[in-house]
């Protein structure tokens, strides 16, 4: 149907989705259902569709930059629900698990830019949130990465010496790196079966509580903001962009997609491009008044299989935030419909739940004997790209002049979207491409 239209309906966000633990403040914050005005506006210079992590810090990066311009963004549901109001909290780079398939299909400088980067993020989020002042739980710590499988733990050994020799990645990023072996491993980590275990810097956040907030700032500036407004039809016509919405249509001069998992919804030569994948996560919170056992760091546990993983985050209060179990959403006989492609975050399958049921007790010697509750289990949408790197630039080979796509960052956009954005805010200011821009590797 391009370059005249673009629509489906077919995956659109839900409109019942499992409550999660970050959403949880919803409720008593109204901006979550912000409208700037009754109806959408019928012209805007620059339409951003999606909320979410990719949506707030391109708005953020506009207005901050433009104070005044005009730019609207449309949101599904309520203010950040997707994705970045779904996740497992942490900022976290890969730096090692990946390294060997970057460097294999990209070359040593790209997968050298791809580390640096994400190392970058950790500081960036740091000192945004210092400069605008901004209370989202943010604390600065270091992962620790858990293998229990000694094929999982010989692929990534052989991915960290290569990451070692990669001339192009900062020697402040290698020496940050910490490789534990021996005894040491279930001292340090907790976890009584543990082989090895890496550290490294990383972060935990709410991601929710940031991303409102740069809105918030966004809208202060000049943003037109409409939660649960969703976007149902997109036409190109020889200068503009018609929007269609249920309170109105937009012509748009520029578009921006930030759409992640749900992107072929209204996007479709993204059909096969990004996928819609489901993540779960839980919180898991002490079932009395005593004091929970800390961890010391942030978590990884590794087995065999990229989807036979979990992580997770500790909290201020005691509690943590645990995500993962993916392997269980994929039946025996190859059935992985429960995981792929699909939108539908209304719902955990009901082995996930159990899976989560007394967590801390079964993985770490330290909670072997303190009781939980999982107060909250939720399920999220996540959108994958083949090759796990994500689509960030301009959308000019498909016919679409003046659009731009930020999205299928493959469940790890944490340390990859910020900068992103400031690249795509850039490009769409200044009719440039994403290589001319520059501020990300990322980009296809």
């Amino acid at each position: 149907m391009l370059p005249n239209a673009i629509m489906s309906k077919s995956y659109l966000p839900v409109p019942n989705p499992t409550p999660s633990y970050w959403l949880s403040l919803e409720k008593n914050d109204s901006f979550s259902s912000y409208k700037s005005s009754e109806k959408v506006p019928e012209r805007t210079d620059i339409l951003i569709i999606g909320s979410g992590y990719a949506g707030s810090a391109t708005a953020f990066h506009l207005m901050n930059d433009n104070p005044g311009l005009d730019v609207t963004l449309l949101e599904a549901r309520t203010l950040c629900s997707g994705a970045t109001g779904r996740n497992g909290g942490h900022l976290k780079p890969y730096f090692h698990r990946l390294y060997s398939e970057y460097e294999k299909e990209h070359g040593q400088y790209v997968a050298g830019q791809v580390v640096n980067s994400e190392f970058e993020h950790l500081y960036e989020i740091k000192n945004l949130v210092e400069k605008e002042n901004i209370d989202c739980d943010f604390v600065l710590t270091r992962a620790c990465d858990v293998y229990r499988d000694s094929k999982r733990v010989e692929n990534d050994l052989i991915a960290f010496e290569k990451l070692l020799k990669n001339p192009y990645i900062k020697d402040e990023v290698k020496n940050s790196i910490q490789l534990v072996q021996g005894d040491h491993v279930a001292n340090l980590s907790k976890v009584p079966d543990a082989k090895i275990c890496f550290t490294y810097p990383a972060a935990h956040i709410w991601p929710w509580k940031l991303m409102t907030a740069l809105l918030k700032k966004s809208v202060k500036k000049g943003l037109k903001l409409y939660a649960n407004t969703p976007v149902l039809e997109v036409v190109q016509d020889a200068v503009n962009y018609k929007v269609v919405t249920l309170t109105g249509t937009i012509i748009a001069e520029k578009i921006i997609f930030c759409t992640n998992g749900y992107t072929k919804s209204i996007l479709k030569p993204f059909e096969e491009a990004i996928i819609p994948v489901r993540g779960v996560a839980t919180h898991i919170k002490p079932n009395s008044f005593e004091i929970a056992p800390q961890l010391p760091n942030t978590y990884g546990l590794f087995s065999r299989a990229m989807l036979d993983s979990d992580y997770l985050i500790n909290r201020a209060d005691g509690g943590v935030v645990v995500g993962g179990a993916s392997v269980l959403m994929v039946k025996s006989n190859g059935d992985d419909s429960e995981i792929f492609d699909d939108v539908d975050d209304s719902k955990v399958p009901k082995n996930v739940e159990n899976y989560f049921q007394n967590y801390m007790n079964k993985n770490f010697t330290t909670w072997k004997d303190f009781k939980t509750v999982n107060d909250y289990i939720w399920s999220g949408i996540m959108g994958f790209s083949k090759d796990r790197f994500p689509y960030v630039g301009e959308l000019d080979s498909l016919g679409l002049n003046n659009a731009y796509i930020v999205a299928g960052f493959s469940g790890h956009g944490m340390p990859r979207v910020y900068l992103s954005a400031k690249a795509i805010a850039k490009c769409a200011l200044n009719g440039k491409s994403i290589q001319e821009v520059g501020g990300t590797c990322l980009q296809k």
